[in-house]
Formats: C-alpha cells, structure tokens, sequence
C-alpha cells in the first residue's frame, strides 16, 4: 500500500477542484502522471443493453490510452474495469472501504488486476468496511478524477445520479445514452438527459474535448476513420496499413496532414507519452512511419 499525499506531483490537478478532495489517499498499483481519465458509472443490477454500452466505451478508452474510472461495485462498474483491462488498457477503482477490505467478495480478483494495472485507490484506511455514508465519498472521488463521466445506466434511487451531481457542479461533462421510457433502470438516466445531460450516442463523444475529432488537424479525423473501417486502402495518397488498433489509426490519419511532434501527437490523441512512443515504435518498426533528427514522426 502506497500513500498520495495532496501536495504529490502524482495528485492530478482537476482532483483538486475538488473542494473536500482528501488530503490523503491510499493505493495500491501505479499512478501515472496526469492520471485523470473518464468516468463510468452504473445500476448493479444493469441489462444486457447497459453492459454492451458500458464495455463498448471502456474497450474505446482503453485502445486510445485513456484512463477508466468507476468505483468497483457489481454491474456497470465491474463490467467496465474488466473490458478495460482486456482491451490492455489502464484503470482506476476508488473504494468506500479501506484496500485491504474485498468488497463486493465477488469482485477480489478483480480488484487484485486492477492493482496491477491500474490502481486501486482510498481514502479510507486499512479494515475499515464498507458503509452507506462511505460512497457519497467514493462517488465525489470518481466524479474530480474524470475529465467526462458517463452515466451508462441509472434507476431514480441509483448512487450513480450523485456523481452525476457531484460532476455537474465540477463543470465536468455528464454524457447518458437514451433508455426505454419506462424501464426503471433507465428512469434516472433519461432524467438527467431531460435536465441538460449530453446524449450518448458514441463512445467518440468520450475523447477529451483537446484532443476530440482531431480538431487542429486540417481535415476531418472522424470522417477519414470511418473511411479505414469501410475497407479503403488509401487516403490522399497515402496506402493505408491493415490491421492497426485505433490507436494506431488515428496516428496514421493525423500524420497524413503534416510530420507531427509526440507532444504534437499525444495533444491530437489524448494518448499518453508511454503508450504513444509504443505505438510509433511498432509502427517505425513495420515500416509505416519514419522519425527525423528533429523529434518529428512521418508518414512514409
């Protein structure tokens, strides 16, 4: 167990916005630099559509090196740590207990992965358990250490419609899919549509708002994806490379409008440095990009 102090470089900065943000936390796992991320929340007892969405948006997140955040409870929760994980993604789980208690027990194992790639993190100290008035706490942490928080599923009672709030008033992005009108665990989540939320409709909408749709690139990055997933084999002259992750995608389609920087490629990307130089080795590697003298990547 490891011990993130407020004034650690490793405590990321929109977590202080936080007005009550912990002056200390527990952890167990690794934290990166600027280790904030997105947020997903939802029902325990979630449907079959609920946790389609849910792993569809964290396996998006994972791909592109972006944190997954939610609190380890069964359902939406669990559903989306695990998809990360598989996808080789990094994920964070905040407690409302101390690290060495297993709460839900169902969920040991995957607390323990998480550990080990990712973190798991508390403000609570070790054997304290699991009660009511701990995850109001909890969900706070989730809501100040997500750039967005997506609320997947939701019932009028849910825990997930109080880091909803919490995230409003941190000026964070609340994003809900459309539910059926009249299943319950889709009256909250249509609620928070109903007051302002933005409809989730792509796990696209998920990507921070500097680095979304390639925006500073000289053409549309989400058009020219969608062209790579349609089969095309070039794009402005340039023969596009099968079998790339999506990460890799985007790296290719944003070098097609100029050499880029990796400072230049991880603002475009939202991808952090350390998977970012991974990519680009694979894809130097394979031929498909060049670097120069200069720090600066290119399409061959």
């Amino acid at each position: 167990m490891k011990i993130l102090s407020y004034v650690d470089s490793l405590y990321p900065g929109i977590a202080k916005e936080l007005a009550e943000a912990p002056i200390v936390l527990y952890y167990r796992g690794t934290l990166r630099e600027n280790s904030g991320g997105i947020g997903i929340v939802g029902s325990r007892r979630c449907t079959g559509y609920g946790k389609e969405v849910a792993i569809e948006a964290a396996q998006y997140l994972a791909q592109h090196g972006i944190a997954v955040i939610s609190g380890l409870a069964k359902g939406i929760d669990g559903y989306a740590h695990t998809a990360c994980l598989k996808a080789g993604g990094y994920t964070l789980a905040f407690l409302g207990n101390g690290l060495d208690v297993n709460y839900p027990r169902e969920h040991r194992e995957l607390q323990a992965s998480i550990a080990e790639n990712g973190a798991v993190i508390s403000e609570y100290l070790p054997m304290i358990k699991a009660r009511p008035e701990h995850f109001p706490r909890r969900n706070a942490l989730i809501s100040s250490w997500s750039q967005k928080l997506l609320v997947v599923e939701a019932s009028t009672k849910s825990g997930a419609l109080i880091t909803a709030a919490l995230s409003k008033t941190l000026g964070r992005e609340v994003l809900a899919p459309p539910h059926e009108l009249h299943r319950l665990n889709g009256k909250g989540t249509n609620g928070l549509l109903r007051d302002g939320a933005t409809l989730y409709l792509e796990p696209a909408q998920l990507l921070f708002n500097n680095c979304s749709a390639g925006s500073d690139v000289g053409f549309d990055f989400l058009e020219h994806l969608e062209i790579i997933k349609k089969g095309e084999k070039i794009i402005k002259g340039y023969s596009l490379k099968k079998n790339l992750t999506l990460a890799e995608q985007q790296i290719q389609i944003i070098l097609m409008d100029s050499d880029k920087t990796i400072q230049e490629l991880g603002d475009l990307t939202g991808i952090n440095q350390i998977l970012l130089m991974e990519h680009l080795s694979i894809m130097e590697l394979e031929g498909l990009i060049e670097s120069s003298a200069g720090g600066r990547f290119k399409l061959k």
